[in-house]
């Protein structure tokens, strides 16, 4: 089975009822790469280790089948800023995401995780807004940690 780390640039095809999905990545070791995934696809923007083969399909050429994929979380500022500005975060588009981490840099994820209310510190975002911010990245959180979990016991 093949290793490989990518970059998601975008969304060709998810299936309505989220059982399948084409997406295009970037990797350091192989450059742009179609992917062919049995599961919800990752967001935009997002860093993911992926296990699988390469195939080749008749019409569209090599693509990289996917098994399984993990989240790698963002450490580095430019990282989190595109992962926030990817719209992963209900409230948080690129300018927000730039504002976040202009205010808080690599710290910024930490800080939505520990110490939420401090992006009330930023322009543009009251309480209100904090609030619906930490919630859907609690949301995001929960989902990416059952998704491990059930992929880890072979269920995708």
């Amino acid at each position: 089975m093949d290793e490989l780390e990518v970059l998601i640039e975008n969304i060709v095809f998810q299936s309505a009822d989220s059982a399948f999905c084409v997406f295009r990545a970037k990797s350091k070791e192989t450059g742009s790469v179609c992917v062919v995934y049995r599961g919800i696809a990752p967001f935009v923007g997002e860093v993911v280790k992926m296990k699988g083969k390469w195939g080749e399909h008749p019409k569209f050429g090599r693509q990289f089948q996917a098994t399984i994929w993990q989240s790698v979380k963002p450490s580095t500022a430019v990282g989190i800023e595109r992962f926030l500005g990817s719209g992963a975060i209900h409230g948080v588009g690129k300018a927000m995401a730039a504002r976040i981490i202009e205010r808080f840099g690599d710290a910024a994820l930490e800080i939505i995780s520990t110490d939420p209310y401090r992006l009330t510190e930023i322009t543009g975002i009251g309480k209100k807004k904090a609030e619906d911010i930490i919630n859907s990245y609690a949301a995001l959180s929960d989902m990416r940690e059952l998704m491990v979990f059930l992929e880890e016991h072979g269920i995708s």
